[in-house]
């Protein structure tokens, strides 16, 4: 069994560190589109940590989108609230082709 390392937590600007994640995975034939909530969105976390799951999120869409004509990712982030007042990032893939027909 893997053990989890303690979070070593750094503020981290949400916009710039998803247009560098967008880098490394970046592809020629899929646009990559960002919506960060506000702009300026700032959180607290483990770099390390947060960069391998978003990295797996955005590299499962850009498998998903192979073969795709003209596949745009969209990536979005904002901050979420539940009844108790407790914030956390709210982070959401979505991947699509325009020339796909909806039923």
């Amino acid at each position: 069994m893997t053990k989890i390392s303690t979070p070593v937590l750094k503020t981290i600007a949400v916009k710039p560190f998803i247009e560098h994640l967008v880098l490394l995975v970046e592809d020629d034939r899929i646009t990559f589109e960002q919506q960060v909530t506000p702009e300026n969105l700032i959180i607290n976390a483990d770099e390390g940590q947060i960069s391998q799951v978003l990295l797996n999120l955005i590299k499962n869409a850009t498998q998903a989108v192979k073969g795709t004509e003209n596949p745009i990712i969209k990536i979005m982030a904002n901050i979420g609230e539940n009844k108790h007042k407790r914030k956390w990032l709210r982070y959401r893939t979505e991947y699509l082709s325009p020339n796909y027909a909806k039923s």
